[in-house]
């Protein structure tokens, strides 16, 4: 049995809140094609607005696993969004 979780969250656009910039959603992606496989059978990293929008499908036992992944690949844009500042 899979799961399939959507995130979102606001990572600082370009122009306002109309964009995320794009290096932003590369590392992101980078953190889930990581993963994908083991943690993750698979994933989609778009955005809406200035908020990364993740979409996971992983096994239902392994949720917890799959927050993790989730919570360092935001990690990761957010201390390049930090960098703009």
């Amino acid at each position: 049995m899979y799961t399939v979780t959507v995130y979102a969250k606001p990572l600082g656009g370009i122009a306002g809140c109309t964009r995320v910039y794009p290096d932003i959603l590369q590392a992101v992606d980078k953190v889930f094609r990581k993963a994908k496989g083991s943690v993750l059978h698979d994933f989609v990293v778009t955005h809406i607005g200035d908020r990364v929008v993740s979409l996971i499908i992983s096994d239902a036992d392994r949720t917890a696993e799959a927050a993790a992944v989730v919570d360092s690949a935001y990690a990761v844009g957010e201390e390049i969004a930090k960098s703009r500042k």
